[in-house]
């Protein structure tokens, strides 16, 4: 719900090379500045600088750096709401050359929202939805006189999902961040556009779908190549030094577009819900380590994890310490900081973690640092864009009163663009290439900072100079280092001339480096394979037949997969099939398997059972989950009725995970089709696997899927429901057939069989158990479960409770049950997590919106009284050594503090560090304002007598365990269990504001907020 952009940077004119002045001294700074600067915690191996600041720029978003070292600037007024055209292009300039601008002037304006900015040809490419704009100053005025639309047709949607970051790419395409346009509910009129088709306006049939179905775009402004991706992402985009695409958005702040869009096309009936990887191994909207002081959150603002990410950049610049040379950074602007990961190859994608544990690459203690983009210079600095403003989150996520306080625009006026580089470097000066000879530029080719390389390819395209091949051909034989004859193979080819130098090629296929085997690849692809002569497309495959059977790398074998999917023949489909058996586990490569079976998908199906079928995996699982899914969106009624013939049929035990497997994914792609009548004798083989004798991932997999195709006739399912009701009030009967006949009964009349299934919603059920009744019950008609789930509440543990709050959320009458339930207090505001919170309080009806923001997002009266007090002491920063001591003597006895210090009896106050000082207090103060999940205080009597009480420290399907507030843990058998019931107040005690004063309530906050272990 957030988002930001890039902007501006380095140094006018042409220089020689040599050390590049020191920077203006610090009193040069204005107060405001110098005290920005200093607000910084930066990584110990680096230093900050201020390298362009108001008013030479304010809200910029992007930026550009020519060969001639005109620095381009992007600036974007508008945001939030603003489309009266105030957006501009500014060029800085360093008129004193001492490696700084001193003056700006404005290159284009009249900009709705712009968000990004690459060089091209004699101007730039400026993207500003709905278009993508061509901007070129012919009369060196330093103004634009071209305004020229190269592509139209993008959403002009809310501003945060629009088009964005132009990247002229390795291989010769110019890639389009972008994603689909976003619907709002409150500002129709401005961000309601969904956009038209995309297109050239002055080739129009050349066109992508509306919008192009909110994925990401590449195009070729020469030749009118136009092109949809398979990923979309939502501010920013980068590519490692081999081309592989990393994205980003929000909450997930890497991902990696795994498998091509030109190869699922290839089979329209692979069902590839999302073709990009997720690659944190710390996970999506992972925590995130802020020193803000009093932060500016707002409404929906996910606080202390990852939640605005954007300007997402794999840093190649050259200058770096090696061991940062595989290293991301994404701008998280609601937490004021730059957060950085290491990546690694993981099969055909990669996995990224933590540079710095428990801190980040950059963080600042100003609450107005909004860094929302990067840029990697000439002098392979990495340059941070501050779009500095008091609020960044959109007026169509935020509340009311917020949106008219007159905050959206403060900073508008200001703007700024730091300088990262290794501690103790001098930069050099930058060295222009405008001017630089066909030779000079294809050595640059060699150069270790993605600036110089990218430029050099750009320009060497531009010129098409015949005396440039030889040049290449000479730079990929001298194989100075691996990214050098990557970019020259690919200049090669967008000159054409690939195709005159076979033996470069075939040397590249050989490559001691795996990405440049991988691109040589590739190139075979585009530049043989797919085109029509016959012969040279049998040479090509036979080499790459030939790499299949010993390449060692994943990434290369998964690309030949790719590749070998647009051959035919024998010898091909043998090479895919030993590459898919050597990779199963790897899902990215099954999908470029079965990118190439279309109208073979049985055959495929059979091949797996033969080559897979002996022993389980999850990859292999997997396999057989796609390929039956595969099957079932040819809609092919008959082949999928041999299909549930071959799978659902009794086989042995020893069977059942790849025939449950195959179920499963047959379920995923029937929901599409139309059975009605169809495969009735299927139904009742499906039917006849719920029975008490099948193995039990057999028996869920052939109910789901009659929950997809529906149940056989009333004759045939009689003594089904019958069994099922018997076993329902059978005691001795184990959780499994239990929660078959719940399922069989729920999908068969839910309504009927309510009573039934309610009874088993109880504390002496498993937790397993009851979450299959109560999903049972969500599939009830109207609102009569509602009465159920409140007189209930008491007695749900957290875990039955989060299946209580889906069942109220599950239309719209339950919603308003639900709030009305938490206007009366009969069920906690804390019971609902998060995410269903936001749900409510941004839902499309209008009466549950406003009604959930009242309920959600404020405080009761008397707590507002209670900390009134408390809050002027809370502006100051608090003493962290007394409140270590206030710690110790108030809360050390129940908790610890990042796992350390007290005891682990209630929350680790160490999870409320990133929260505003305010919010920490009134967990102290009001402690049963907001009960942490899992912490609620239980009373269980024993059917035996006696009672216990304590905090539910874990649960299994027949015992729960109590710890009480010494610590000690309990565990009761669930058939002992006479009551179970959850304390509506917090077992930490209240009246802290008798023994904590404001002072010290201060010093606590800032303890809390400051300690690290």
């Amino acid at each position: 719900m957030h988002l930001r952009f890039l902007y501006g940077l380095l140094i006018g004119g042409l220089f020689a090379c040599g050390p590049r002045p020191a920077p203006p001294a610090a009193q040069h700074l204005s107060p405001e500045l110098q005290k920005a600067l200093a607000s910084f915690e930066l990584a110990d191996d680096f230093e900050i600088e201020l390298y362009a600041a108001e008013p030479l720029i304010a809200d910029p978003v992007a930026m550009e750096v020519d060969e001639n070292g005109t620095v381009y600037v992007v600036e974007m007024h508008g945001y939030p709401l603003d489309k009266s055209g105030t957006g501009k292009v500014k060029i800085l300039t360093d008129t004193d050359h001492d490696g700084y601008p001193d003056a700006s002037q404005v290159f284009a304006d009249s900009l709705v929202l712009p968000t990004g900015i690459m060089r091209w040809q004699k101007g730039v490419i400026v993207t500003d939805p709905p278009n993508v704009l061509y901007l070129e100053d012919t009369t060196g005025d330093g103004k634009a006189d071209i305004r020229k639309v190269l592509l139209t047709g993008f959403a002009l949607s809310n501003p945060q999902h629009n088009l964005n970051s132009p990247i002229f790419g390795l291989d010769n395409w110019i890639y389009l961040a972008h994603e689909s346009s976003i619907t709002p509910n409150v500002y129709k009129k401005e961000f309601g556009d969904e956009g038209t088709k995309i297109h050239f306006p002055d080739r129009p049939a050349a066109t992508l779908p509306k919008n192009a179905n909110g994925r990401n775009v590449r195009f070729k402004p020469g030749t009118y190549e136009l092109e949809m991706l398979a990923g979309e992402t939502q501010f920013g985009q980068t590519f490692d030094a081999y081309g592989h695409h990393i994205l980003t958005s929000n909450a997930h702040h890497l991902f990696h577009e795994a498998i091509a869009d030109r190869y699922l096309r290839r089979n329209p009936g692979l069902l590839v819900a999302d073709a990009t990887q997720s690659m944190p191994d710390h996970g999506d909207a992972c925590e995130v380590y802020p020193i803000t002081q009093n932060p500016e959150h707002q409404l929906l603002t996910d606080v202390g994890v990852i939640t605005s990410s954007c300007g997402v950049t794999w840093y190649l610049g050259g200058l770096f310490p090696e061991k940062y040379k595989d290293m991301t950074v994404i701008a998280e602007p609601v937490h004021n900081l730059v957060h950085a990961d290491f990546i690694k190859d993981n099969g055909a994608s990669f996995v990224a973690s933590r540079v710095f544990e428990k801190k980040e690459f950059l963080a600042s203690k100003d609450a107005w640092f909004r860094p929302v983009n990067f840029y990697v210079g000439p002098d392979g600095a990495l340059y941070v864009i501050d779009y500095y403003r008091q609020i960044v989150e959109h007026p169509e996520w935020m509340a009311d009163e917020t949106n008219q306080s007159g905050k959206l625009y403060n900073g508008t006026d200001q703007g700024r663009i730091y300088r990262i580089k290794p501690k103790g470097t001098t930069l050099a000066k930058f060295v222009g290439l405008g001017k630089a000879t066909d030779e000079t530029l294809v050595n640059q080719l060699k150069s270790a900072n993605i600036w110089f390389r990218r430029t050099a390819q750009r320009l060497l395209l531009d010129r098409q100079s015949p005396a440039t091949l030889p040049l290449l051909r000479d730079l990929i034989k001298a194989d100075q280092s691996p990214e050098s004859v990557v970019h020259a193979l690919w200049t090669l080819h967008g000159l054409g001339a690939i195709a005159q130098a076979p033996e470069l090629l075939k040397r590249a296929l050989a490559h001691a480096n795996a990405g440049v085997r991988e691109n040589a690849i590739k190139i075979v692809e585009v530049a043989f394979i797919n085109q029509p002569d016959t012969a040279q497309q049998a040479v090509w495959l036979a080499q790459l037949i030939e790499l299949a059977q010993r390449d060692p790398s994943p990434k290369v074998r998964f690309q030949l997969l790719c590749t070998l999917g647009f051959g035919a023949g024998t010898d091909v489909l043998a090479a895919r099939n030993e590459l898919l058996l050597k990779d199963i586990e790897d899902k990215w490569v099954q999908y470029a398997a079965l990118s190439a079976a279309q109208g073979k998908e049985m055959e495929v199906f059979d091949f797996a059972v033969q080559q897979l079928a002996s022993q389980p995996s999850t990859g292999k699982s997997l396999f057989f989950a796609n390929v039956s899914a595969l099957i079932g969106l040819g809609q092919d009624p008959a082949l999928i009725g041999q299909l549930i013939h071959k799978v659902a049929q009794d086989r042995g035990g020893e069977n059942a995970w790849w025939q449950a497997a195959s179920l499963a994914g047959l379920g995923k792609t029937l929901a599409y089709m139309d059975l009605d009548g169809a495969l009735a004798t299927e139904k009742g083989l499906l039917l006849g696997n719920l029975a008490a004798d099948k193995a039990p991932e057999l028996q869920k997999a052939s109910l789901a899927l009659l929950e997809v195709i529906g149940l056989p006739g009333e004759v045939a399912l009689r003594p089904a429901v019958a069994r099922a009701l018997a076993v329902l009030g059978d005691q001795r009967a184990d959780d499994q057939a239990r929660s078959m006949a719940i399922g069989l009964l729920a999908l068969h009349q839910p309504d009927q069989y309510a009573a039934q299934i309610q009874q088993l919603i109880t504390p002496q059920s498993s937790s397993d158990l009851q979450k299959v009744a109560m999903q049972a019950l969500n599939k009830t008609k109207g609102t009569q479960v509602c009465g159920f789930l409140l007189k209930e509440w008491p007695n749900f543990t957290p875990e039955i409770k989060e299946e209580a709050v889906a069942v109220l959320m599950e239309n719209r009458e339950r919603t308003q049950f639900l709030l009305a339930a938490l206007a009366d207090k009969k069920i906690p505001s804390s019971a609902v997590a998060w995410p269903n919170q936001v749900r409510l309080m941004n839902n499309d009806d209008l009466a549950i919106r406003q009604k959930a923001r009242i309920l959600l997002a404020s405080h009761a009266p008397e707590k507002t009284a209670i900390l009134a007090q408390y809050q002027p002491a809370l502006l100051e920063n608090g003493d962290v050594a007394n409140g270590l001591a206030v710690f110790h003597a108030q809360c050390a006895q129940c908790h610890q503090m990042n796992g350390q210090l007290g005891k682990a009896i209630g929350p680790d106050l160490g999870t409320l560090r990133n929260r505003q000082p305010l919010s920490i207090a009134l967990e102290v103060l009001v402690p049963s304002n907001s009960i942490a999940d899992g912490y609620e205080f239980w009373t269980v009597e024993r059917k035996s007598g006696g009672i216990s009480y304590g905090i539910i420290s874990a649960e299994t399907a027949t015992s729960i365990t109590l710890r009480d507030l010494a610590g000690a843990e309990t565990t009761i058998p669930r058939k002992e269990i006479a009551k179970l019931a959850a304390s509506n107040t917090s077992i930490m005690p209240g009246g802290f504001a008798q023994s904590i004063d404001p002072k010290a309530m201060a010093d606590l906050v800032g303890f809390i907020k400051n300690y690290r272990e």
